[in-house]
């Protein structure tokens, strides 16, 4: 018990030392050796606990408020698109206004004979169309078929 509150202290003192400007190590395992009269071999082991929490802390900090490492989506082979992908490229054909993402998604869940999908698997082939550059966003959720341009050689 003695010894978790001495380093208790030591810790706290290498903190205050500095918080209060001090910047060579040397110097503040001398001053807390001096202070709590333990040597240095302990005031080393206590800064290495120290640093090790202050790390632990560090990573839980980073893992609340760093959104992890987003993929791009990886753009649509236009010459080898999935049936799902051809689906939706059909639906969007159809219409010359932009669809919402909703209704593509209720009429993909429509019909009865082809598997139903998810919100997250929609969104990512649009986001597959959208980076081969065969749809377009219009707006916050709607979405457009882009027009080919096509010249003649």
């Amino acid at each position: 018990m003695v010894q978790n509150n001495l380093t208790a202290l030591v810790q706290i003192e290498i903190g205050r030392l500095i918080d209060s400007g001090k910047t060579d190590l040397q110097e503040i395992y001398t001053i807390v050796c001096d202070k709590f009269g333990i040597p240095r071999t302990s005031v080393r082991r206590i800064k290495k606990q120290l640093v090790e929490d202050l790390k632990k802390k560090v990573k839980v900090l980073d893992s609340l408020t760093i959104k992890k490492h987003v993929k791009k989506p990886q753009a649509s082979n236009p010459d080898n698109l999935t049936l799902l992908e051809q689906r939706i490229l059909e639906l969007l054909a159809t219409k010359k206004s932009p669809i919402k993402f909703r209704s593509i998604f209720e009429i993909l869940n429509f019909n009865t004979h082809y598997p139903k999908i998810t919100k997250r698997n929609l969104s990512n082939y649009l986001s597959r169309l959208a980076a081969a550059k065969l749809v377009k966003h219009k707006g916050e959720t709607s979405y457009i078929i882009v027009k080919e341009k096509r010249t003649n050689v």
